[in-house]
């Protein structure tokens, strides 16, 4: 007999009679079946127990998620083809079909969803044919632990989530690139005969490469976007972070391209974080209880999930993923220490805590520069890579020297009456010249014209631009 029952906000689907007829290989053979996308609120039980489906709902009620149940192994394989669920929990131990066998066959209908293997056995040859065969995600052990059972529901539905969007993402970049290739197409029948073949191969292969280039950068701006669009306090964090970072890995001497990979991860590292809550974001991390400490933390694999797949952003992703580790291997999510945590990783470490610490989001009371540098020099010891933190000093440097979008930095040649100072100017003895607000006099641009004379030395003044003379 086959049972099947919905949550509040559904309704079931009628029994697939012709499905009930075949054999699990037939099941197994309708990986061709095209259906929506994944549903990742939705959650599939699959149990030929009834008392522990309804305490399995019962639990996952709290979630406020799309409870599907059967008693059937076929139909829930119907089910799941249907209805393409976040995650499926199964027993392992159904009438006609294993649960292997069930997760075996959903995940080629369903390869993009969860899957979560329920079972009062632990024998190893079980786990290892759900893990090789079922592609099982997680293994729990009746009777269950429902905080346990919650926060891995929570997981694996947030995994789900970010994995709908990457998708959706994905689908939307393919189709753009496939009308680029048409365009491209259109394009090479537009080129004049006269031009030879060499010339016009050059050609096409330039405006490829300009293209990607361009499409590469176009999808960084919009996943950065995103940041900014949850929160702009966190969209600034991040390009405080990511501009420190940089600065730091040309500090360490690293290649270009990878000082640039590094930029880029400083502006995406926190892209995990757009679910979450304010009071996750923002408030200490000492502070939070322990479902929203969870809920932060991971942060760094649902960042790094958003990219999985991408090529030209395995490096990147990567970075993401381990930013939160510790030297010393007391970080998350891994727990791997000293070199093995890529090196961009470190340095995004150090330029994260310096600019959190500033913000509040780490200790409980905002600290200044100077103690923000202070307390990161002084945990460099557990940590922080020493190297990256030697590099920290100098790349702050250099950051506070750098002219911000709104200022000039000038010589004293170069100085007009009536320029406004964005800075405090200190002269070469030591002394306060001019202080930050204040006009540039006539006075005070012979000063500095007189020392760069005697001395042969440039000064630096930093002034705010005029937008409407564009100085």
């Amino acid at each position: 007999m086959i049972s099947a029952s919905l949550a509040e906000n559904t309704s079931g689907p009628e029994p697939d009679t012709a499905n009930q007829a075949d054999s699990p290989a037939n099941l197994l053979s309708e990986s061709s079946y095209a259906s929506k996308d994944l549903s990742p609120d939705v959650v599939l039980l699959i149990d030929d127990d009834p008392d522990v489906l309804m305490a399995l709902r019962k639990e996952l009620r709290k979630l406020n998620l799309t409870v599907l149940t059967s008693l059937d192994a076929r139909e829930g394989v119907s089910l799941a083809k249907h209805h393409k669920p976040g995650v499926v929990i199964c027993d392992i131990r159904m009438p006609e079909l294993s649960g292997v066998e069930v997760f075996e066959a959903i995940h080629q209908i369903s390869p993009d969803s969860a899957r979560v293997m329920l079972t009062g056995f632990s024998e190893l040859d079980t786990v290892v044919s759900s893990i090789n065969r079922g592609h099982v995600n997680r293994y729990l052990c009746k009777p269950l632990d429902a905080e346990m059972l919650q926060l891995t529901l929570s997981e694996l539905v947030g995994l789900a989530r970010v994995k709908l969007e990457r998708i959706k993402a994905a689908r939307e970049l393919n189709n753009r690139a496939a009308e680029l290739e048409l365009l491209n197409s259109s394009l090479e029948h537009c080129i004049s005969e006269r031009i030879r073949e060499f010339e016009q191969a050059k050609l096409f292969l330039d405006m490829s490469r300009r293209e990607q280039k361009a499409q590469y950068f176009s999808a960084i701006k919009v996943f950065s976007g995103l940041t900014e669009l949850r929160s702009p306090q966190l969209g600034a964090h991040s390009k405080r972070v990511a501009e420190l970072a940089r600065l730091i890995a040309i500090e360490l001497g690293c290649d270009p391209n990878y000082v640039n990979e590094v930029y880029i991860a400083g502006l995406l590292h926190d892209v995990g974080k757009i679910g979450l809550s304010d009071e996750a974001l923002f408030m200490p991390v000492g502070s939070l209880g322990k479902e929203l400490r969870t809920e932060l933390m991971t942060h760094c694999t649902k960042g790094q999930a958003v990219f999985a797949g991408l090529a030209d952003m395995e490096t990147i992703a990567t970075m993401i993923r381990h930013h939160h580790e510790r030297f010393d291997g007391e970080g998350y999510p891994d727990g791997i220490l000293n070199q093995v945590i890529p090196i961009g990783s470190r340095i995004l470490a150090v330029a994260e805590d310096y600019d959190e610490l500033q913000q509040g989001w780490l200790a409980p009371k905002k600290l200044s520069e100077d103690e923000a540098l202070s307390f990161v020099m002084k945990s460099g010891e557990s940590r922080y890579d020493p190297q990256v933190l030697q590099a920290l000093p100098p790349a702050l440097e250099k950051l506070r020297a750098a002219p911000r979008l709104e200022e000039r930095l000038l010589s004293g040649s170069e100085l007009m009456v009536g320029q406004t100072l964005s800075r405090d100017f200190i002269g070469p003895d030591g002394y306060l010249w001019l202080s930050k607000e204040k006009l540039v006099s006539k006075h005070f641009i012979d000063q500095v014209k007189e020392y760069e004379a005697t001395h042969g030395k440039s000064q630096k003044v930093y002034v705010y631009r005029l937008k409407r003379s564009g100085r």
